[in-house]
């Protein structure tokens, strides 16, 4: 009973020693991730050298080259060409405003025609399912 209190107390002992190290570790892993933290503490021990850099990457941005600016070419259009895309876009303006008037009325008529369909498929059931009876019905009779 001893040797199985004492082998509890050092598997104890050891978990509370690996944690604490396990603890130890993630402390060094959050302080290492910590980005903001370590930037400061590198600036703030390092000014000279980060100045210094940041004043040869503003040197080298001032000496890339501007953009070129764009020349724009004009090119004739033939007169018609362009009557005709003006036609096709009032065309298409056209029909989307009577499609935009004419949808509720569309919306209706669908919904009416496939009601109609939904009740006449139901009496088509349900007169195959006199006839089925009316056919029972004889079967059993001949019988």
């Amino acid at each position: 009973m001893a040797a199985t209190t004492d082998h509890k107390n050092t598997l104890i002992r050891d978990l509370r020693e690996a944690r604490e190290r396990f603890d130890v570790s993630m402390r060094g892993v959050r302080r290492g991730i910590d980005l903001p933290a370590r930037t400061k503490r590198s600036f703030q021990k390092r000014m000279p050298i980060w100045l210094s850099g940041a004043l040869a990457f503003g040197w080298l941005l001032s000496k890339i080259p501007a953009r070129k600016r764009r020349e724009k070419i004009y090119v004739d259009r033939d007169e018609i060409e362009v009557k005709r895309v003006v036609k096709a876009g009032l065309l298409v303006s056209l029909l989307k405003l009577i499609f935009s008037a004419a949808k509720p009325a569309i919306l209706a008529y669908a919904t009416k025609r496939i009601s109609d369909l939904a009740t006449s498929q139901k009496r088509v059931e349900q007169k195959v399912q006199k006839v089925d009876r009316k056919v029972e019905k004889v079967d059993r009779q001949t019988n």
